[in-house]
């Protein structure tokens, strides 16, 4: 009777479902359908109504049935070409602020790896950590600066060719590709890597190996 009478309950929005937080892909299935776990900690699934073609699902918080990337509920700060990522977090030991670039702050993975390994090991500083999306020639210029290398970027093209999207979920806007780039050379290269030498982009395999930045929002 109780069973029945919680049950009845939930349906009637008198008790709201708690919300389920992700740590990665495989965490996020619904109904057969897999999702993805958003930098945010909720998972999210394809839905081709949103503009970065995803939608969170009914267990997600403030962000339940929003679009990822769209307008802010207030308790969020805009990043990253209008991305939303928690604020007032703090970041984690080793990180630290680059010159010209006060708001984020950067730690450099000198570890060679996939663009999916370094993804996950910037999301694994938490919620507010990501591979790093420079906004604008100052911010990769610092980034590039701290890596003294060619490094992983977080924006691929993964979902669709040539629709490059940030690890955060919206469209990237600060795209300076390099000569002839991007190629897609061979097919599959569908990640950016920054090369150090020229500040530009090129799109590689994402099995490739290369070092990384993440970046923080305190």
């Amino acid at each position: 009777m109780r069973a029945a009478l919680i049950t009845a309950m939930l349906a009637s929005g008198c008790i709201k479902a708690a919300a389920f937080e992700c740590t990665s892909d495989p965490q996020c299935t619904r109904a057969g359908m897999q999702g993805s776990c958003e930098q945010v900690g909720f998972c999210s699934f394809p839905d081709a109504t949103c503009a970065s073609g995803r939608r969170f699902g009914d267990v997600s918080g403030s962000y339940t049935q929003q679009c990822v990337g769209d307008a802010s509920d207030g308790t969020h700060g805009f990043i990253d070409g209008g991305l939303e990522v928690p604020e007032g977090l703090g970041c984690p030991f080793g990180y630290a602020s680059l010159s010209g670039l006060p708001d984020h702050v950067y730690r450099r993975i000198g570890t060679t790896s996939s663009w999916q390994s370094q993804a996950s090991a910037c999301q694994a500083d938490g919620p507010n950590v990501y591979l790093a999306v420079p906004d604008n020639a100052t911010e990769l210029a610092g980034i590039l600066a701290l890596a003294s290398s060619n490094i992983w970027v977080g924006l691929d093209d993964l979902a669709t060719e040539n629709s490059f999207l940030t690890v955060l979920g919206s469209a990237a806007t600060f795209l300076p590709w390099a000569a002839g780039q991007p190629d897609d050379s061979n097919g599959g290269s569908d990640c950016v890597m920054a090369l150090s030498e020229s500040a530009s982009y090129d799109d590689k395999r994402c099995n490739n190996g290369a070092i990384a930045v993440c970046e923080c929002v305190p």
